[in-house]
């Protein structure tokens, strides 16, 4: 593989990292920490609402979607070098993470219907796309991130979708024009704005390649930057929140159900901000210090369905649904998130055999050996 003003073409071979990055893959596991705890406080305890330290969780875990996604596309662009298949295995890949998504849907029918387009079925689309992005070079891709920013509030608009979204709206499309706009601007993680996500991690991917790490650090701060001037103006004329496309655009709600641009700026430069650290702090220790972390992000998709399927279900169908006290969910969330981290690190002996990345990994070989 190699670059031609940024551009990817492919060969027959392509050069293999000697090591997997264990920062990643550490990066990775804090979202899983931040996944999970944000959900389980949020299915066990009682106020969920008034309580501060529960808020102040539950806003540290809206971090975990975004570095999530913005991860899948670091993950693409370091595909690129280890894949000589990319242009097959890439979207194989994606459409069997998509079928992960449905698996999780059939699974958690107290929270989504069969119809509902979760972060699995995002990165699974995002995936597919991948071998086309990752044919354009890098500040057609960054233009593209922010065409679909800027497009998020147009179709929102277009779509006069509402401000706050819920639940009951998100996890059960009543039909296929619903279930288009869930997969478009109105679902849980739609297109708009998610794949913008993807596309700042397809960017930063390539960086790490090259040691250019920085550049990540440069393109937090201009996403930052331009957050803050979009509040600024919002201070300076309040006048925007009378036009629905403007408040679309400069006004900060703190919920990504549904993302307006401020909070998409805000988000996305927390991810890269994390991003850059991660690097920095594995350039600066032993990459062993990071294992129990990289062995929950090596995890990650089996962790999220299994969180989802046996506590949430369990919640329902045992009756501890919401009952316990806010010490005491805070409590038996740190239980949960200690025998996860034990039992990835465990796993991690046996190469995570039987879970849904090592699934991932045997299904999409085994047919690409046939075709």
């Amino acid at each position: 593989m190699q670059y031609n003003g940024d551009r990817v073409r492919m060969k027959m071979s392509v050069a293999k990292p000697a090591y997997r990055l264990e920062s990643i893959d550490a990066l990775r596991g804090i979202a899983v920490l931040l996944m999970i705890q944000q959900h389980v406080l949020y299915w066990l305890c009682t106020d969920t609402k008034s309580s501060k330290p529960v808020l102040v969780l539950s806003a540290m875990g809206g971090l975990a979607a975004p570095i999530f996604v913005t991860l899948a596309g670091v993950s693409s662009s370091l595909a690129v070098q280890r894949l000589s298949c990319l242009g097959l295995c890439m979207p194989l890949r994606g459409i069997i993470i998509i079928g992960f998504g449905y698996l999780l849907n059939f699974l958690a029918p107290h929270w989504f219907s069969l119809g509902a387009w979760y972060v699995l079925h995002l990165i699974g689309f995002a995936v597919m796309l991948s071998p086309l992005l990752q044919r354009i070079s890098s500040p057609y891709v960054l233009g593209l991130m922010f065409a679909v920013i800027i497009m998020t509030a147009v179709l929102q608009t277009y779509f006069n979708t509402p401000f706050q979204l819920y639940n009951h709206q998100m996890g059960n499309p009543s039909n296929l024009w619903v279930f288009f706009k869930h997969v478009l601007v109105e679902g849980f993680f739609p297109i708009f704005p998610w794949m913008a996500y993807f596309m700042a991690g397809i960017v930063s991917g390539r960086w790490l390649i090259y040691k250019k790490e920085k550049k990540i650090g440069y393109l937090a701060v201009i996403l930052f930057g331009i957050f803050i001037g979009l509040m600024f103006c919002n201070f300076m004329n309040p006048a925007f929140k009378k036009s629905e496309f403007l408040i679309r655009v400069f006004i900060l709600i703190p919920s990504f159900y549904p993302s307006l641009v401020p909070i998409i700026l805000l988000l996305m430069s927390l991810s890269l901000f994390f991003l850059y650290g991660i690097i920095f702090i594995e350039a600066k220790i032993s990459p062993r210090n990071l294992r129990f972390l990289s062995d929950l992000g090596r995890s990650s998709m089996t962790l999220l369905i299994v969180h989802v399927a046996v506590i949430r279900g369990a919640a329902h169908y045992l009756g501890f649904w919401k009952i316990f006290s806010v010490l005491e969910s805070i409590l038996l969330t740190c239980s949960v998130l200690f025998v996860f981290t034990v039992t990835s690190h465990q796993w991690h002996t046996f190469n995570f055999r039987f879970g849904a990345e090592w699934l991932l990994r045997k299904a999409s070989n085994k047919i690409l050996s046939v075709m």
